[in-house]
């Protein structure tokens, strides 16, 4: 169990660690790079940051479903298991509607997602602590 709970917390800090240094990299950009630079940068570091993605979540998802398993899925596990898989949703549509740059409803759409990702995110590590340390 010991190994399954340092391969969550390694793909869980992947994760987020990647999100947080995601997110300062594009409020950067936003502020540094003329507005002709910054969308393909943001693009480049998205697809960076996607294989890092791809690696995290399945880090992720293999040792949640196993724990789970283990501990008999307990309600709270369910909850956080359940809110991980919105947040991966989230984090695609994010993707998808980021990629039509031509329409307003679209980049605003993306941005609203990635906010939801990132707040997710917050509220299943937050699960994740309640969980490992028997509050909830």
């Amino acid at each position: 169990m010991t190994v399954l709970v340092l391969l969550h917390l390694a793909g869980a800090s992947l994760w987020l660690g990647g999100l947080v240094t995601l997110a300062l990299a594009v409020v950067v950009a936003l502020r540094a790079l003329p507005r002709e630079s910054f969308r393909p940068f943001v693009r480049q570091a998205g697809w960076a940051f996607a294989g890092l993605s791809a690696v995290s979540w399945l880090l992720i998802g293999v040792s949640g479903a196993l724990m789970g398993d283990r501990l008999g899925w307990p309600a709270p596990v369910q909850t956080k298991a359940a809110l991980g898989a919105a947040v991966l949703v989230a984090a695609a549509l994010h993707v998808v509607t980021g990629r039509l740059t031509a329409s307003r409803a679209a980049v605003l759409t993306s941005r609203a997602l990635a906010a939801l990702v990132f707040a997710g995110t917050l509220v299943v590590f937050w699960l994740g602590v309640q969980v490992s340390t028997g509050a909830a």
